[in-house]
């Protein structure tokens, strides 16, 4: 299993050796604990049974981390790839989303995703 994310050119801040220099949009790899932070999810496939499942994950996320608010988009399956090109083109992609498979491949080639791995390999819960 990899982990990625998608965002903008790193405004500041250490890159900690990520892929493509990015961070996500609106953050940088130095907030603060007490920083506010809003960070946005784009779901590729906004169906009435997995939206809820979502944000009640944000919902008990944001209950954790006071600091940190998700904002959840859910976008319709046959128009995200739509949506998602046009983001990166004009390099406004989300904090984070939620990709389907058959994507990952043309979003790495485009540089749109940061790979996460050095950030999990920091994390001091990652056996839990």
């Amino acid at each position: 299993m990899a982990l990625a994310g998608c965002g903008a050119e790193n405004q500041g801040g250490k890159n900690d050796g990520a892929a493509s220099g990015n961070a996500p949009n609106g953050s940088s790899t130095t907030a603060s604990k007490d920083e506010k932070v809003t960070l946005t999810f784009w779901d590729d496939k906004a169906v009435p049974n997995r939206t809820p499942f979502y944000q009640e994950m944000f919902k008990k996320c944001e209950e954790k981390n006071p600091n940190i608010h998700v904002e959840y988009v859910g976008v319709p399956q046959q128009s995200f790839k739509q949506k998602f090109d046009v983001a990166i083109a004009s390099n406004d992609t989300p904090d984070i989303g939620a990709v389907a498979n058959n994507y990952v491949s043309d979003f790495t080639a485009k540089g749109a995703l940061l790979a996460l791995d050095p950030y999990f390999d920091k994390w001091a819960d990652k056996t839990r």
